[in-house]
């Protein structure tokens, strides 16, 4: 714990330095991140060209702006390591470019504009102005409505309540082993149905369940 406290701790004093104006600390931070963040993208289905955009936009926008000093660095809080801070923001950036790309259809070779006009457009199952937090909120709501009441429970007395899984146990007057089968059955279902349902709403969320873990945490939707 005091690790990672202190981990947190330097991270903070680096992002605020680079606030203050600091450039070395700033190209210290592009130097050790980026091939990370590039490599992180390309994992997650991009094309190095697109990863290389999405970071390089990324590093841009966490440079200082001249005269208001606005900078992407001042959404950083502290509350996760900055490396996985930057992984999220990163990976959401890759949702949204690959977006603008199924929402901007290219002219065909000999098309004039009225042929593509009359030219249905592709489906997009997610809405213009339907947002990823809507997305990954309605995801999560639809896997936990698929819980039975008994998992509700157990999953809230674990994750709110910090009760054992034998003390669980001893209040059902059944083995933790059960417990612990009634547990894991229910994660596994939250994880597959949040993911396939975030699919359905928006076909560019080719997420982890790491991933979604972490965008979840970065909306503060858990």
């Amino acid at each position: 714990m005091q690790g990672a406290e202190e981990e947190l701790s330097q991270d903070m004093q680096v992002v605020q330095s680079v606030l203050a104006g600091d450039s070395q600390q700033m190209n210290a931070l592009v130097r050790a991140y980026t091939p990370f963040l590039e490599r992180t993208l390309v994992a997650r289905g991009a094309q190095s060209t697109e990863a290389e955009d999405v970071v390089a936009s990324l590093w841009l926008d966490c440079l200082p702006r001249p005269g208001t000093g606005e900078s992407l660095l001042h959404r950083f809080k502290g509350t996760l390591p900055l490396r996985a801070w930057l992984r999220t923001v990163a990976v959401r950036r890759l949702i949204d470019y690959k977006r603008r790309q199924w929402r901007r259809p290219e002219t065909p070779a000999g098309d004039t504009p009225a042929m593509l006009h009359d030219r249905p457009a592709p489906a997009c199952p997610t809405d213009e102005g339907e947002d990823l937090r809507t997305i990954l909120r309605q995801s999560l709501q639809h896997a936990l409505g698929s819980c039975s009441t008994e998992e509700l429970v157990i999953l809230r007395l674990v994750h709110l309540h910090g009760l054992t899984q034998r003390e669980i146990g001893l209040l059902w007057n059944t083995h933790e082993s059960r417990i612990s089968r009634i547990l894991a059955q229910a994660m596994r279902r939250i994880e597959i149905r949040s993911l396939f349902h975030a699919r359905t709403l928006d076909p560019w969320l080719e997420l982890t369940w790491k991933d979604f873990l972490s965008l979840c945490e970065a909306e503060r939707i858990l």
